[in-house]
């Protein structure tokens, strides 16, 4: 599956693939836009000036957005899944202290598959970090669980992936790390996600501040969740880009 030619958006399911080392458009060294190269044309425009730098994760380029609150990508005319339907995201960034909003370095937002600025609904952040603890959200009717123990991330280098299987109910998240799946715990009410189009890339609509703190390289989602064999192979094939060992 991994052979020569192989990418993730071969598998069934890709809807979204922002990448900083293709399809970027430029204004200086602002980013104004990036192509999705799923195939699928969901394509993303800055909000604000997210900007590239190069030899974000050894000499490959990423996505950065310190500075102002308000910088992220965007996208308000596709729904990229159906409300509280299954999905698979994965992320590649490196944390950075002080490189973004008000989370710690490798806080913050990869993927929020809504744009409701309503605190009553479910926005489907995926987030890797909090202020004070390691977590992940999946803000559907699976609510929003931490990692057990925290991690440190300032510094790391990470290909990390959350899996939502969809419906209503506890444990219908699973998170991976580096390749090692992590334990999670329940800590919040879930909520019902808005069926309406719109999505952010580096960072939660309703929580601008909580951009991505540090570099964004890869952000990918599938409207299922992967087999392991799937996932392990895409955490491989990103692993194998970045140089980030993957058991």
């Amino acid at each position: 599956m991994n052979g020569r030619g192989w990418s993730p958006k071969k598998l069934d399911g890709c809807v979204l693939w922002i990448r900083a080392s293709a399809g970027v458009s430029l204004s200086g060294s602002d980013i104004t836009g990036i192509a999705d190269q799923s195939g699928r044309g969901n394509d993303v425009v800055a909000n604000g000036t997210p900007q590239l730098v190069s030899n974000a994760i050894g000499t490959m380029p990423g996505i950065a957005l310190a500075g102002a609150d308000g910088r992220y990508l965007k996208n308000a005319s596709v729904q990229l899944v159906g409300a509280n339907a299954a999905r698979h995201a994965f992320g590649v960034g490196k944390g950075v202290a002080g490189a973004g909003g008000s989370y710690t370095a490798g806080g913050g937002s990869f993927l929020s598959t809504s744009t409701s600025t309503s605190t009553s609904v479910g926005r489907w952040s995926f987030l890797t970090s909090r202020v004070t603890e390691s977590s992940v959200y999946g803000d559907t009717q699976a609510g929003n669980v931490t990692t057990n123990p925290a991690e440190v991330l300032n510094g790391l280098s990470m290909v990390a992936d959350l899996a939502y299987i969809g419906g209503t109910g506890d444990n219908k998240l699973t998170y991976n790390l580096n390749g090692t799946q992590k334990t999670l715990t329940l800590n919040a009410n879930a909520y019902t996600e808005p069926n309406t189009p719109g999505f952010t890339v580096g960072a939660d609509a309703n929580y601008p501040a909580y951009r991505w703190a540090g570099y964004l390289c890869e952000v990918l989602l599938f409207n299922r969740v992967l087999s392991t064999i799937e996932a392990d192979t895409v955490r491989r094939y990103f692993g194998a880009i970045y140089g980030i060992t993957i058991p």
